[in-house]
């Protein structure tokens, strides 16, 4: 995109869109490393939550059973 002008208007929706995009990112990357402290910490993860794509996942409530 070299040479680009764009109107006030353009830039915005570019701001907004990168910066929805970046909270995004940024609430993944909280609940990742959540994870990672619980199973650093030592909490067991149920087997179940790796399953194949292909079939349903349970909740969280049935592996802490």
């Amino acid at each position: 995109m070299v040479n680009e002008e764009l109107t006030a208007e353009e830039w915005k929706r570019r701001y907004e869109r990168e910066r929805d995009k970046c909270a995004r990112l940024r609430g993944l990357i909280e609940r990742y490393e959540a994870e990672l402290a619980r199973w650093r910490h030592g909490q067991l993860f149920c087997a179940l939550v790796t399953l194949p794509s292909n079939r349903q996942h349970p909740s969280i409530d049935d592996c802490l059973e």
